[in-house]
């Protein structure tokens, strides 16, 4: 059997990795780590250590949501020792990263743990313009519950996966769109040129004609694992 391969799944926001990465997890039997859910997940699950305990024995998920309870940016430290986690757990499927490599120093240290753990790694990238993003992002609802975005045909109020709530992004105003746009363009743009080879995917296509592309792209790597 080969080395396992994973998936950073990068692009955009807007672009629809988060719906299109949902499909190949189910397609070829992997995992998803997306990193702002992980952290949310973190911090609404685990238990707050007690006043005074040491760093040194605090577990990863205790020192994140210590950080997080402080109002602190996760450190790039504690990003990659929750990734070492999730690699060191995964079996022959792999693991799609939707959320990571943010800057160049996280695409290095993701590097280093993929090698570490024998994880080939393929780079797919669904590319969409500034003027579409904002397009897309102004119209984008969440879920008050569990914090999803509903699918792109969905057009109910309430949520498809909890039946929750939706309501508009309080970060999705234009000036703050294009704050993390600039974010986007002058650091993961970077980091994603830290990896030799990327696959390119137009994403202002339909959804269903993105997905193609994206199966068509990953079918002949990730079917010849056995």
């Amino acid at each position: 059997m080969n080395s396992p391969k994973s998936i950073i799944l990068a692009g955009p926001q807007g672009s629809g990795k988060g719906t299109v990465g949902k499909t190949i997890a189910e397609r070829y039997g992997m995992q998803i780590f997306e990193t702002g859910g992980k952290l949310r997940e973190i911090a609404k699950t685990t238990e707050t250590p007690a006043k005074g305990t040491p760093e040194e024995e605090m577990t990863t998920d205790q020192k994140i949501k210590a950080t997080m309870e402080r109002g602190d940016l996760v450190s790039n430290e504690l990003i990659m020792s929750m990734v070492r986690e999730v690699l060191s757990s995964i079996t022959e499927n792999g693991v799609i990263f939707d959320g990571i490599p943010r800057t160049p120093e996280q695409a290095k240290g993701l590097k280093i743990l993929l090698d570490e753990c024998n994880q080939q790694c393929e780079v797919v990238l669904i590319d969409i313009g500034e003027e579409e993003t904002l397009k897309r992002l102004v119209q984008r609802k969440i879920c008050v519950d569990c914090g999803k975005s509903p699918s792109p045909k969905h057009k109910e109020d309430s949520c498809d996966c909890c039946g929750g709530n939706l309501i508009t992004r309080p970060d999705d105003q234009p000036e703050k769109i294009k704050r993390r746009l600039k974010d986007y363009r002058e650091k993961t743009v970077p980091a994603l040129n830290e990896f030799d080879d990327i696959i390119r995917i137009n994403g202002e296509q339909s959804p269903e004609e993105v997905l193609s592309d994206v199966l068509q792209a990953l079918d002949p790597i990730l079917k010849q694992t056995e």
